[in-house]
């Protein structure tokens, strides 16, 4: 419930809306400092705004109305108000000015004509690759933050907003730490607020009352993105014990996935979700790179699909005509060139064997981004050094695998580290003297079972 002065505010408003005719006294009560009230853009926790005039400059902004705190707290928010001024950043919304009128600070902010991220992604259908770059744009408005050292602390999809220029603004930067809610207006009803943020999208060390960081709002970040493509927050809590045994826990839910989105970014944002602030992305800004290369990857696979199925389909072409040609005795097959013989003396050069090449491959796919191809042509080397019973071949496969489980557990992807570990300890137990590979393996994999 606002407050009696700003509820007559809301009430002159509406006022002046069902007034047919110009009333003076009420055009001078719709006035906050020397800023022309238009209108009440939203209310939530521990204020307003307002959509104003500033006559000085002649611009729309917006006016944030908060209830003032004691001193100390004041002089922090007066202090990341002026931090954020400074911030210039096409990601950021930007401040222009800290007015205090009476008992009231005011905030004198750019106006956004826009919806908030939750609402843009509701408007319409949206694919994963849409959503991902919302909020890539968004995330790089965190990143040049965390340059400035400012804290977000309330990261969510309602406190992004996608202006109807098509560009991304965060907004509500480094208050809610401070006790209250200085941007956000656009709020989840369905959510219980903390008095630092909003408890289903804040981390476990943010739960608990303890030193945040950009690590916090690496896990707020990712929260976020994950109930865009997943269709649910990753942790259930109606309060902040079943919140925290939730992600305790460590098994993050889904709910209706959006389809086609990369492993690869599913283990990213499960790794922003960790308990362990040190388990989580270093900051922001690798986040960032690191979506986007398994964006791209996912991008570069499926137009290699694309190529291949096109050379496949030409290669049916030209096969019809093949056969056409052999069927038509009106058409002469051409006499094959003459070819000179080879050089007594030449040797050819030596090939290598189908398993080696394989693996070669595989670890080209992995290079290129593309685990699940690299997975795949390990398989089929096991496959081939199996049907060989080459045993060197099956030593190769194996320590192979095992490299290969190594690099997706440095990346996060346990999954995939799973099954490539699991492939090295299927040839390792059939072997002998690799007693203590197997045994190194089968920790890791109980490791990974376990998380």
């Amino acid at each position: 419930m606002l407050p009696p002065r700003w509820q007559r505010l809301v009430d002159d408003l509406r006022r002046r809306e069902e007034s047919e005719s110009f009333d003076e006294d009420l055009a001078r009560a719709l006035t906050l400092d020397r800023f022309v009230v238009l209108d009440r853009i939203g209310a939530g926790g521990m204020g307003a705004v307002f959509e104003a005039i500033d006559p000085r400059l002649d611009r729309t902004v917006a006016l944030k109305l908060c209830t003032l705190p004691t001193d100390d707290a004041a002089r922090m928010i007066e202090h990341e108000a002026r931090c954020l001024a400074q911030l210039a950043h096409p990601n950021v919304v930007t401040v222009y000015d800290v007015v205090r009128e009476g008992p009231d600070l005011i905030l004198v902010m750019e106006f956004v004509r826009g919806q908030t991220l939750r609402a843009w992604q509701r408007a319409s259908e949206r694919g994963w690759r849409a959503i991902l770059d919302r909020y890539l744009e968004a995330a790089r408005g965190l990143a040049a933050a965390h340059e400035q050292e400012l804290e977000h602390g309330d990261f969510k999809p309602d406190n992004v907003v996608v202006g109807d220029d098509g560009r991304v603004r965060v907004i509500d930067f480094g208050i809610a730490r401070h006790a209250f809610d200085l941007f956000g207006v656009l709020l989840d009803e369905g959510l219980e607020h903390e008095a630092r943020g909003t408890r289903a999208y804040m981390a476990p060390e943010r739960l608990r009352a303890e030193p945040g960081g950009p690590r916090s709002d690496v896990f707020g970040f990712c929260v976020s993105v994950w109930e865009s493509l997943y269709g649910a927050r990753p942790y259930p809590g109606e309060t902040t014990p079943a919140l925290l045994a939730a992600i305790e826990a460590g098994q993050p839910r889904k709910g209706r996935a959006l389809p086609g989105v990369p492993a690869a970014i599913e283990a990213l944002l499960r790794r922003g979700i960790a308990e362990d602030p040190s388990s989580r992305p270093a900051s922001v800004a690798s986040l960032i790179d690191e979506l986007i290369q398994a964006r791209d990857a996912q991008d570069r696979r499926q137009a290699s699909r694309r190529r291949w199925a096109w050379r496949g389909s030409i290669g049916l072409v030209w096969l019809a005509v093949a056969i056409g040609t052999r069927q038509c005795p009106d058409l002469v097959e051409p006499e094959p060139l003459a070819l000179p013989d080879p050089q007594p003396d030449t040797q050819p050069e030596p090939q290598p064997d189908p398993v080696t090449q394989t693996l070669a491959l595989a670890v080209e796919a992995m290079g290129e981004g593309l685990p699940d191809s690299a997975i795949q042509y390990l398989e089929l080397a096991r496959k081939r050094a199996h049907a060989d019973e080459d045993q060197a071949a099956r030593v190769r496969v194996a320590d192979q695998a095992e490299a290969l489980g190594d690099e997706f557990a440095l990346q996060g992807d346990k999954l995939r580290a799973r099954v490539c570990w699991e492939i090295a300890v299927d040839i390792f137990v059939h072997l002998p003297d690799r007693d203590a590979a197997t045994q190194r393996l089968e920790v890791r994999l109980k490791a990974a079972r376990s998380r």
